[in-house]
């Protein structure tokens, strides 16, 4: 596998990395503007860097935040002096979001989002007895309503994963309160879906499992599980309706297994737009195995079409973490120390694109 370093010029083009998976094709039509979003990490605060690969330029806002993500058209975030959820829009002005607010005496509040919607909760209440509300709204604020009261539950808090496609139901995640957000690779426990009509969970197939990874994308449900210390991948591409449906509906792909057993932790599912491939991540934690061990990952693939795995042909050295995926055949991925890799898929090839981690696009149409 080679290990090439490009600027973050040379490979930041709208054709190279788009999340539909689709490339520009030359016209006479004025392209849609865009500016990719990453995230660099300062000891006084995180520089958020916007790109626009059509104007060539860059844009650089300092916030002190975490859980950075892409939410309609603006980079949302967590501000840690004012503990208020903040929106750093196009024109580099950061407010509080309008109505995404953590309470006062809340512990947390997580968020995710489709392409017209937004859900989020608030965990409340101590160690051994947590408390999580969950709200929806559209993206504009409207029809916001709290469609789940969860707990309490000892050191467990209910976390929003992702929409199903139909935005019938919102996939959602036990989440350990200690652990959850600081394992290199996000780990699930018990993972459901709620309706949002009727505001009923249902767990999704195998569930509750092992605290592994998992991931959702265009319809598929991709989970991890361990059988006799290795892991094994599976795949459920969840019917639309109602969560009910989904899960009733959920029919398996069987993939062939691969040797996971030198690998200590797994995840970082992303699954392309058009649902026919998926990566993930497999870890060995070098302090988890002895002196002078360095983390090692292997990247897999998997065809949804016909179930095959494929490892990548070498392992590699470090921590990478699969993002999004960014054209046909590529993922992005970013590494410990904040930076961004392009892995192209069939042949192989690995190569940093950016010294930051990639957060998402905004103004793609």
């Amino acid at each position: 596998m080679t290990l090439p370093v490009y600027s973050v010029y040379a490979l930041l083009v709208l054709s190279a990395i788009t999340i539909s998976g689709t490339h520009f094709a030359q016209s006479d039509a004025v392209p849609t503007p865009t500016v990719q979003v990453f995230v660099i990490a300062g000891g006084d605060g995180d520089t958020l860097l916007r790109v626009d690969p059509i104007a060539g330029t860059e844009t650089r806002v300092v916030v002190n935040g975490t859980d950075y993500s892409i939410v309609d058209n603006a980079v949302v975030y967590f501000d840690r002096p004012t503990r208020r959820v903040r929106v750093l829009s196009a024109d580099g002005a950061a407010r509080d979001h309008p109505f995404m607010q953590m309470p006062e005496r809340a512990r947390r509040i997580d968020w995710t989002a489709s392409a017209d919607r937004l859900a989020w909760t608030v965990t409340r209440g101590d160690d051994g007895a947590l408390i999580t509300d969950t709200f929806i709204a559209a993206a504009d604020g409207r029809s916001t309503r709290l469609i789940l009261t969860d707990g309490p539950r000892d050191g467990i808090r209910a976390y929003p994963v992702a929409f199903t496609p139909d935005n019938a139901a919102l996939l959602m995640d036990y989440q350990p309160d200690a652990i959850g957000d600081i394992t290199p690779l996000r780990q699930y426990a018990g993972l459901f879906a709620l309706d949002l009509e009727t505001g009923m969970t249902t767990a999704l197939p195998g569930e509750p499992g092992c605290f592994c990874g998992a991931g959702f994308g265009a319809g598929w449900f991709l989970r991890l599980t361990l059988a006799e210390g290795d892991f094994a991948a599976r795949a459920f591409f969840l019917a639309p309706g109602s969560a009910g449906a989904a899960v009733a509906g959920a029919a398996e792909t069987m993939l062939t297994p691969i040797d996971t057993d030198r690998y200590i932790q797994g995840g970082g599912f992303v699954v392309s737009p058009d649902g026919r491939r998926a990566i993930y991540a497999l870890v060995r934690l070098g302090a988890l195995v002895g002196s002078g061990i360095p983390d090692e990952t292997l990247l897999v693939s998997i065809d949804l079409t016909d179930g095959a795995q494929r490892p990548s042909a070498s392992t590699i050295e470090g921590l990478l973490r699969p993002v999004a995926w960014a054209d046909a055949d590529s993922v992005l991925l970013t590494d410990r120390a904040g930076s961004t890799w392009k892995w192209r898929i069939d042949s192989d090839d690995l190569a940093r694109i950016a010294q930051g981690a990639y957060i998402g696009t905004i103004g793609y149409n």
